[in-house]
């Protein structure tokens, strides 16, 4: 699948703000499946400097700046990608759940090896996770399988419910009230499998979405979607979506990844003055 994924993001100021500074995680990386075939960004001012660089996970970051009066910033970004399915046969064959948890183990024990699976500021290890998962992870399971079963679980648990969290809701709230957005359940999926002992990590992108039958498209009204990645021995990085009960294919499109939504926060950044604030998000994505 060919993807034109546009990202246009716009600031409001009721006042003029003096200084703003931004940090912008809003590139698609390519991966073994994913390649970027085209990209442009557009910044309406023009900032006084723009410098790019790589993180810890691999993500690509812009950092830019003004240093004059603002009271409206335009962000847009335009990517052109294909995506290949990496899973055509569906489902690959893993190994069991405990000759997983043993490798994660191993690796966990050398963090230098991996950064995933450790507790964070939004995916945390409990007994209370540990308990949700334990049920559907025996030992004999193969390992793949059991995320499926989770992934599905959560789907038909959780109500998709946009204004129930807020970027900042702890996920044992969203545990408690089995509702929030795909971040939410990211996060609490991770959090299952963190707290079993396995290497998973938080993944930010876009979704393919289409609209009911006979009703066109809303220009405007896709949105950045959030899933989850398990490393599985022998078979690589797997992604799964809880929010759909999906086996990620080829209708999801990477653009970062990291332990948890802090890490690959699209947008982080500081203004001074401005006084109020509207902010105005629009995402398309189109087959091409």
């Amino acid at each position: 699948m060919t993807y034109r994924i546009r990202h246009r993001t716009v600031y409001r100021y009721t006042h003029p703000a003096s200084l703003s500074y931004n940090e912008l995680c809003l590139r698609l990386r390519p991966v073994g499946h994913q390649s970027v075939l085209e990209e442009s960004s557009v910044l309406d001012p023009e900032p006084e400097s723009r410098r790019e660089r790589v993180d810890f996970f691999g993500n690509r970051w812009l950092s830019v700046h003004w240093e004059k009066p603002l009271t409206r910033l335009s962000l847009e970004f335009v990517h052109k990608v294909e995506v290949a399915d990496p899973f055509p046969w569906g489902l690959p064959a893993s190994p069991t759940v405990v000759e997983v948890r043993e490798a994660a183990g191993q690796a966990l024990r050398d963090s230098a090896k991996t950064p995933f699976g450790f507790a964070s500021s939004f995916v945390h290890r409990s007994p209370l996770f540990e308990s949700y998962g334990r049920e559907l992870f025996h030992d004999q399971t193969p390992f793949l399988n059991a995320v499926m079963t989770l992934t599905l679980k959560i789907r038909d648990e959780f109500e998709y419910s946009p204004a129930a969290t807020t970027v900042s809701t702890p996920v044992e709230e969203v545990a408690a009230t089995r509702r929030g957005v795909c971040q939410d359940f990211a996060h609490f999926a991770l959090s299952v499998l963190c707290s079993l002992g396995f290497a998973c990590r938080y993944v930010s992108g876009y979704l393919n979405t289409m609209p009911p039958p006979g009703h066109a498209k809303i220009r405007g009204a896709d949105a950045s979607h959030a899933w989850i990645s398990v490393a599985c021995p022998g078979v690589g990085w797997v992604d799964f979506d809880p929010t759909n009960g999906l086996l990620v294919r080829d209708g999801h499109i990477c653009l970062a990844w990291g332990r948890d939504y802090g890490d690959v926060a699209p947008l982080k950044g500081v203004v001074l003055g401005g006084g109020g604030q509207k902010l105005s998000v629009e995402v398309d994505v189109d087959p091409c």
